[in-house]
């Protein structure tokens, strides 16, 4: 799991080793356990805090930081041909994106997010990918095309 988070980071005989340029360090945990904390303003390092007697935090970036304050351009001559709904997902799945996260973002309901989701799998549109507990969408080169101008 942690060459995930960062190459830099791995975990063995509960100690957190970060090999990184400027920080090249050992952690040893005494058994207190590991509290992961994904954070939009830790891009693009990782960070530890593992001074007792509070719990070891490791701080790493996550997904989608690239885009988080990019506003996708609206697809409106698509919409009359696969949907409002349709077309508003196909836009914000440039990068990878969870069924609830797509409901908040788009003001769908969860339920609707994942029926329109998968007709766009069907329609080789869309693809997703499991990510533990996570199902992860984002568009296929199919998708991205549909979307040029």
């Amino acid at each position: 799991m942690f060459p995930e988070l960062d190459p830099a980071v791995s975990w063995s005989d509960d100690v957190l080793s970060v090999d990184r340029p400027n920080l090249n360090r050992n952690y040893e945990l005494g058994g207190r356990g590991l509290v992961l904390v994904p954070s939009l303003f830790a891009w693009p390092n990782v960070f530890v805090k593992a001074s007792e007697p509070w719990a070891p935090v490791l701080r790493y970036p996550t997904r989608g930081v690239g885009s988080m304050w990019h506003t996708p351009s609206p697809a409106p001559d698509l919409a009359p041909v696969i949907g409002q709904a349709r077309a508003a997902l196909l836009v914000e799945l440039a990068t990878a994106s969870t069924t609830t996260s797509l409901a908040r973002r788009t003001g769908l309901t969860p339920s609707g997010v994942s029926a329109h989701l998968a007709r766009l799998v069907t329609a080789g549109l869309v693809t997703r990918h499991r990510a533990g507990r996570l199902v992860f969408y984002v568009r296929t080169p199919r998708g991205d095309a549909l979307l040029c101008e």
